[in-house]
């Protein structure tokens, strides 16, 4: 055989097998294409049959799992559910209800808002717990002395009111509602709260006011999206020193405790637009107020205070300013006058008797409204908060 003629028979060989591999190949994939569709379509079919057997009738809200509503992990952190983004949304002008026979007939899955005010109830009613899109709940007014666990599983709470009950103590899984936006646990006899307060990182008002509160937990610090600060009428002396976190704190209210200086950590408030500090035992409002640029009012009524704090008198903002029931005996050479006074409350003073000095005072705020006497009070005007 000619060389020519081996090359010729080589090439057939190799041009044979390589018509067989594709053979095969092809075949192979045929196979696999033909096995995904017979094993997927008795799986459509069970899943469409299933389909029809759990419909529900028309408008009708099927049952939630926990990966519509989340829960919280093993290590105590918040697992958002599929639901959170939608609930604003649905619940916005959402009915109140008042009446919880209502409410469960119209649907535990439809109720956002509950008001059990004033119902003289002594424990949370186990109904509100079928409510897992609740993001509302007032029960103040009534005599609850404990809160049960399950309370605490209401992941999607953004305002619970349990003001003028009886507490003595608020739970640690109060953390659990990460979500809550708003909590008012004032009129009770709570001595304290749980370093799980700082898990509620979404929290914007805490109301705390006339509890037996005799220190606040350093964990508040974590709270860096609150603006209104409420816990007057307690036992404090002290702030904690993470204080200097809640840099987006507008309100802040210590009146009637326990406090001799005004703490220096609120230095880093400068966000605050309102403070108030009455009812304590305070000797002077410190330098560090000037910082305060936006501050709107101040109460420092019933305090004693000895030297005028002109301070007060440069920031540009400040429209509200009371001081009665102080130890103020000198009217200061203030300068120039910054401060746009609208209302200043000087009775209770010694400096307020001297008509001289009324009348220094008059002349430098002529449009503001000024009360020098005991027998009349200046009625306080809270401001709205953003």
């Amino acid at each position: 055989m000619s060389v020519h003629e081996q090359i010729a028979k080589i090439r057939t060989i190799i041009g044979t097998n390589i018509k067989m591999i594709a053979i095969v190949g092809l075949l192979v994939i045929v196979a696999i294409v033909a096995t995904f569709f017979i094993t997927k379509g008795p799986a459509e079919q069970n899943n469409n049959s299933a389909k029809q057997k759990t419909a529900l009738p028309e408008g009708a809200i099927p049952p939630l799992s926990e990966e519509d509503i989340g829960g919280i992990s093993e290590t105590g952190e918040r697992i958002p559910g599929q639901l959170d983004s939608l609930i604003p949304r649905a619940c916005e002008n959402a009915k109140v209800y008042t009446d919880l026979n209502e409410a469960t007939n119209d649907g535990p899955a439809k109720i956002c808002a509950v008001s059990l005010a004033n119902k003289k109830i002594t424990e949370v009613p186990s109904d509100i717990f079928k409510f897992v899109l609740l993001t509302s709940l007032d029960l103040s007014g009534n005599d609850i002395a404990t809160l049960p666990d399950e309370l605490f599983k209401l992941y999607n709470l953004k305002n619970l009111n349990l003001s003028k009950n009886k507490l003595t103590k608020i739970p640690a899984n109060v953390g659990n509602l990460a979500n809550l936006d708003i909590l008012d646990i004032r009129e009770n006899k709570i001595g304290s709260l749980p370093s799980s307060i700082g898990d509620m990182q979404k929290l914007k008002v805490l109301s705390a006011e006339n509890n037996e509160l005799v220190s606040l937990p350093e964990e508040i610090g974590k709270l860096t999206d609150l603006i209104s600060l409420r816990v007057e009428s307690n036992k404090l002396s002290a702030l904690p020193a993470s204080i200097v976190n809640l840099t987006k704190l507008q309100s802040l209210n210590i009146g009637v405790n326990n406090f001799t200086e005004i703490p220096l950590d609120i230095s880093a408030l400068v966000e605050l637009k309102e403070i108030k500090l009455y009812g304590n035992q305070i000797t002077e409002i410190p330098a560090f107020f000037s910082r305060f640029i936006n501050l709107l009012s101040i109460d420092a009524d019933g305090n004693k205070l000895q030297i005028f704090p002109s301070v007060l008198f440069s920031l540009p903002r400040l429209s509200e300013v009371h001081l009665a029931d102080n130890l103020l005996q000198i009217w200061p050479d203030i300068g120039t006058l910054v401060a746009p006074i609208k209302r200043l409350d000087l009775a209770g003073n010694p400096l307020a008797d001297s008509s001289e000095n009324q009348q220094k005072i008059k002349n430098l705020f002529p449009k503001a409204e000024i009360n020098f006497s005991k027998d009349t009070s200046l009625p306080y005007i809270s401001l709205p908060l953003k």
